[in-house]
């Protein structure tokens, strides 16, 4: 039986059949910890933006018809819904709508390309599959990472650590750089700060410690080589010292 931990803010009990207790419970404390922190913000078109608990990482929410429908953050690949969706919305009153519209294949697959693996090729009619107590959903920090070249960017500053990106000699390592596709926010002089409300590139050194500085969670097996990349020996002991 559901607990009705944090329901007084967020009740997710009409999903009790569908996703696992733990995981319903985890979903309904993160999301009101986002509505208490206040991290959610109206972006604009349809998209809002989710600041995560860590405060370093933003997740955009794409709004149909009024109801979240997909995130860019790892959770809603698997399951469909996440804690930043059930966040935006509460925010919006339309939390009771949102769940009764919701089914686990209802994924954007638009931007997420084929999610739900487990219930590929199952009928309309169907039961699809639920999942169980001690299943790992994947994290919601975790981003793909691509090696490419650092001639192909014109960025000059690390998104992680903020130094220099490139060097006039672009010797190996530094010869290629990481990048993401990611939401990105800045604070001019005036307020409130402004969130791009479309991902776009960020580029950090050919360095984990860059990138977990923003996404804490990423290890060495989210990071892939880009087109024409061809990792040298000194390539291949500099992510060695990742783990």
């Amino acid at each position: 039986m559901y607990h009705n931990f944090y329901c007084s803010v967020v009740d997710l009990s009409p999903l009790c059949d569908e996703i696992a207790e733990e995981t319903l419970e985890d979903m309904a404390m993160e999301a009101a910890q986002f509505l208490r922190k206040k991290t959610v913000y109206k972006a604009a078109g349809s998209y809002y933006t989710v600041g995560s608990l860590t405060g370093i990482t933003l997740y955009q929410v794409t709004l149909n018809c009024s109801l979240p429908s997909a995130c860019t953050c790892g959770r809603s690949i698997a399951l469909g819904i996440c804690s930043h969706m059930v966040a935006v919305a509460s925010d919006t009153d339309k939390l009771s709508e949102f769940l009764n519209k919701f089914h686990p294949n209802n994924v954007d697959t638009a931007i997420y390309g084929s999610a739900h693996t487990h219930n590929l090729g199952k009928k309309p009619h169907q039961k699809t599959h639920r999942l169980r107590r001690g299943t790992k959903l994947p994290s919601e920090d975790v981003i793909k990472v691509v090696v490419v070249s650092a001639k192909s960017t014109k960025a000059y500053k690390c998104f992680g650590c903020g130094l220099d990106l490139k060097d006039n000699s672009h010797q190996p390592p530094r010869d290629v750089v990481l990048k993401t596709c990611e939401l990105r926010s800045w604070c001019p002089t005036q307020e409130p700060a402004y969130i791009h409300a479309k991902l776009s590139n960020a580029f950090y050194h050919f360095d984990i410690s860059c990138i977990r500085r923003k996404h804490p969670a990423t290890t060495i097996n989210h990071i892939s080589l880009g087109q024409n990349i061809y990792l040298q020996e000194v390539h291949r002991n500099e992510m060695d010292k990742w783990g």
